[in-house]
């Protein structure tokens, strides 16, 4: 950056398949792989096999000190990077993908195909000790974008399937802010959302709509429209 202006982009990580939710706690960037590796295509009616994902870890150095390739993943085997690794349902392929840190240097990872979120308690070096099961919801369809937020110490998800936002207490608790059905969110309402961020007492959610990109029995959404919104949730 010079005088508060881009100059130039450098690729840091390559090797992703889908790069997705970022958090950073002190020097460590944490990144989410939606998709540790493709399972094998399966046949109508054919169970799908679980599908892997889960979070890699970056220092602040390691990004400064030249471009890092991950290893492709392999059962049994995966780059030293790799903190977490997480199992899934599969029923949308998509796995590992909102990341946030809590006031206690917690890590959350939310599972968006199955709307779950996961707690890694970190040592030290930002290295995982354990990961426990944190909050479902049978309201919570889906967990795609997280965030943490000081002011109230609840965690805030986009709910991508199931047009919906929710809060989740340090205690896993779930509460549902809002849901809607299907519409193209030219009123604010939610279509699709997929990341959230705090802006003082405003919870801005980001409207994905891609429907064209999921199962229709596993959606609220039903087709791809203009406009393309952010939503507003007052806190």
């Amino acid at each position: 950056m010079e005088n508060g202006q881009p100059v130039n982009m450098d690729v840091v990580v390559e090797g992703f398949i889908v790069a997705n939710g970022v958090t950073w706690k002190g020097n460590t960037l944490f990144v989410s792989e939606t998709i540790l590796a493709h399972t094998p295509a399966t046949k109508e009616g054919e169970a799908k096999p679980p599908l892997q994902s889960g979070v890699y870890g970056f220092t602040l150095a390691e990004l400064q000190n030249g471009l890092i390739k991950l290893t492709p993943y392999s059962e049994g085997a995966a780059d030293k990077h790799l903190i977490v690794q997480f199992e899934s349902s599969n029923r949308l392929g998509f796995g590992a993908d909102g990341v946030t840190i809590d006031g206690k240097g917690n890590l959350y990872t939310s599972i968006v195909e199955d709307g779950t979120i996961y707690k890694t308690t970190l040592d030290d070096d930002n290295k995982a000790i354990f990961t426990t099961h944190f909050a479902s919801d049978k309201q919570m369809v889906s967990a795609d974008g997280i965030v943490w937020n000081a002011e109230d110490n609840n965690i805030y998800v986009a709910d991508f399937l199931g047009n919906g936002a929710h809060a989740v207490d340090m205690q896993g608790n779930v509460t549902t802010l809002h849901k809607n059905g299907d519409t193209d969110g030219a009123d604010g309402s939610l279509d699709q959302p997929c990341e959230v961020i705090i802006r003082g007492k405003e919870l801005i959610l980001v409207n994905m709509d891609m429907a064209w990109a999921v199962p229709a029995a596993l959606q609220v959404d039903t087709e791809v429209d203009q406009p393309y919104t952010l939503s507003i949730i007052k806190l």
